[in-house]
């Protein structure tokens, strides 16, 4: 009756699984978990220092790491099918077959063994594709954008630009494209190998199986189980290391990136409230962007008083938008000290420093939305009273 009990356990719970399986639960909480964790790069881009998005190499990571933000659930779930459904199965066959005949048992590890090895080699193969793939994948981006973009495509057109810039999409999709095959080819001849391994695993295993049976040392009843046993560990086991682990080998490069963006310092500092009758002021100050040898502003010095009006004017990249950066806060000067409204920017926290200033700059956003509401976004207390 025990082993009676148990099998119809297994039976309900199994028919359980698969009901909860045709509610589709993944298509429901991966869209979920993934707006979570791209809400998470969103929050930490906010502390990030500005002048980063300068810097082509953070540019990279930050597409790396929001490629990281979609792979992150099926890697976790890859991980919880693993341990929670194919561990249990492959514990308590290989307790039952350790028990039945222990060198069963060893020769499966020992055919698993080289499919962990060529895994590890997975990963190093695609962890280095997505390091090459993210600087052209966001140059195919960029490319596309000059194409179809509302912001680019009238220019586009009235320069006759856009065979140039198809052309440059088609490249670096062309090598994109190259570079996974030869990532996908390198694997798939691992793989092949690992193929040959497990069936001779198995044959093994059954040949041993069957001289077991032989000398008597295991039943018939015992052998038909087995056997049948032998070839379903076998198929999922090449299902975990092709289907399961293969993606989470993918994905590890990508997971990593994510977790990289995260642990970026922020820009930080103490909290104060502005008092601009002090204005504001700049004492020696320098900036060189991320990236760079040369300053964009160099030993400047300046003073704005309350109320005062100013024109910085100079030659294209002289820096005068750099200086205004650095005036305003959104910059942090590399040497020297700025002040605004008595408060060192250098010091002081974001919020605390835009708190009564903004600006309309060169390349500035009009978004999609009333002139009100682009006049009153930088007040959201006023614009949700006007709602109200």
């Amino acid at each position: 009756m025990p082993p009676l009990l148990i099998l119809a356990g297994i039976t309900f719970g199994r028919e359980i699984m698969n009901g909860i399986d045709n509610f589709h639960a993944f298509e429901v909480w991966y869209p979920k978990a993934t707006g979570k964790l791209k809400a998470l790069i969103h929050r930490k881009l906010q502390c990030i220092d500005p002048a980063q998005f300068e810097h082509t190499g953070f540019l990279d990571d930050l597409n790396k790491a929001q490629k990281g933000a979609e792979a992150i659930p099926y890697f976790a779930s890859s991980i919880y099918l693993i341990f929670s459904f194919y561990g249990i199965y492959f514990a308590s066959m290989g307790a039952y077959l350790f028990n039945l005949k222990p060198m069963l048992i060893i020769t499966l590890l020992i055919a698993f063994i080289p499919a962990m090895l060529a895994n590890i080699v997975r990963v190093r193969v695609f962890t280095k594709l997505e390091e090459q793939s993210a600087p052209l994948r966001r140059e195919n981006e960029y490319y596309q954008k000059t194409m179809c973009d509302r912001e680019y495509f009238k220019e586009t057109r009235i320069l006759g630009a856009y065979k140039y810039f198809r052309k440059l999409f088609t490249d670096t999709l062309a090598l994109l494209t190259h570079k996974t095959w030869q990532a996908e080819r390198k694997t798939a001849l691992l793989q092949l190998l690992l193929n040959v391994i497990s069936f001779a695993g198995m044959a093994v295993a059954s040949y041993m199986l069957f001289s077991a049976t032989m000398l008597g040392d295991i039943s018939v009843g015992a052998f038909a189980a087995v056997f049948v046993t032998l070839s379903s560990l076998f198929e999922m086991m090449q299902e975990i290391i092709t289907s399961h682990l293969g993606n989470m080998n993918k994905d590890t490069g990508k997971v990593a990136n994510f977790i990289r963006l995260l642990d970026m310092p922020e820009k930080a500092g103490a909290y104060g409230t502005p008092d601009f009758s002090h204005g504001i002021a700049a004492s020696n100050i320098s900036f060189i962007y991320p990236g760079k040898d040369i300053p964009a502003v160099k030993n400047v010095s300046l003073v704005i008083a309350n109320g005062e009006t100013i024109a910085i004017v100079g030659e294209n990249g002289a820096g005068k938008s750099t200086l205004v950066r650095l005036l305003t806060g959104i910059y942090r000067p590399s040497e020297g000290k700025v002040t605004i409204g008595g408060l060192d920017t250098a010091k002081t926290h974001p919020t605390s420093v835009y708190q009564g200033i903004s600006g309309v700059f060169q390349k500035f956003q009009r978004y999609k939305m009333t002139l009100e509401e682009n006049i009153v976004i930088s007040d959201i207390a006023t614009l949700k009273q006007k709602s109200c």
